[in-house]
């Protein structure tokens, strides 16, 4: 499935499969498409990886995996799942049928509530995150991100520096930030995390879809 997307044509590299990707995701309007991609950016990482390319790479990858596990949440949120066995129809060609199961969607019910989980992490939040993680060097995981939201959700900080410092080896730098965050005002982290926010300016419009910090709860 990776190598398919990076032979796709002739002189195809890993940007232009992951161009691919994000224009994609940005134009699916179904859920079996948004998985699709998913699984593909998974599959494009992997291989990625046994070639030896570069962590920003890897990143930029894993960003569009977790952006459609993001999107799958928020739709997952939306269903009224039926969990358990097969939903019962109703057969009158009239009334609608009962919504899917997990099982029929082809998704974990661990995978369900960890996306859901990130679909309700603040837009402002999440794009701190992925830009922090990203700008530090270290290696973006949806296990990185999980742990952010589930923090953020108990009431803690789920900045980049904070999420770093429990999931990787923290540097110098993104201690001495976590240490400044903490002391900050919220005005000063609201200037923080909307400077870095402008540099979503140039990216496409599914990567521009951020709620204001006002919006967002801060």
């Amino acid at each position: 499935m990776a190598q398919d997307l990076v032979s796709a044509a002739p002189g195809a590299s890993l940007t232009e499969a992951m161009s691919h990707l994000r224009t994609e995701l940005e134009r699916a309007v179904k859920f079996d498409s948004v998985k699709a991609i998913r699984d593909q950016a998974e599959a494009l990482r992997s291989y990625a990886k046994s070639i030896g390319a570069a962590q920003s790479a890897l990143n930029s990858i894993a960003e569009i995996k977790l952006r459609a596990e993001r999107r799958m949440g928020r739709e997952i949120a939306s269903f009224t799942l039926n969990v358990g066995g097969r939903p019962s129809r109703t057969g009158d060609g009239v009334s609608p049928v009962s919504p899917p199961t997990l099982s029929e969607l082809g998704i974990h019910k661990k995978w369900s509530q960890r996306w859901q989980t990130l679909a309700r992490m603040p837009a402002a939040e999440f794009e701190a995150y992925l830009i922090g993680i990203k700008r530090s060097g270290e290696e973006l995981t949806a296990a990185g991100l999980y742990r952010a939201a589930v923090k953020l959700e108990k009431g803690g900080a789920a900045t980049a520096a904070d999420a770093a410092g429990n999931c990787v080896p923290v540097r110098r730098q993104l201690r001495a930030l976590e240490r400044a965050w903490l002391r900050a005002s919220d005005a000063a982290r609201r200037a923080f995390v909307e400077k870095h926010l402008a540099d979503l300016a140039g990216r496409p419009a599914y990567e521009r879809n951020v709620v204001p910090l006002s919006v967002a709860g801060r």
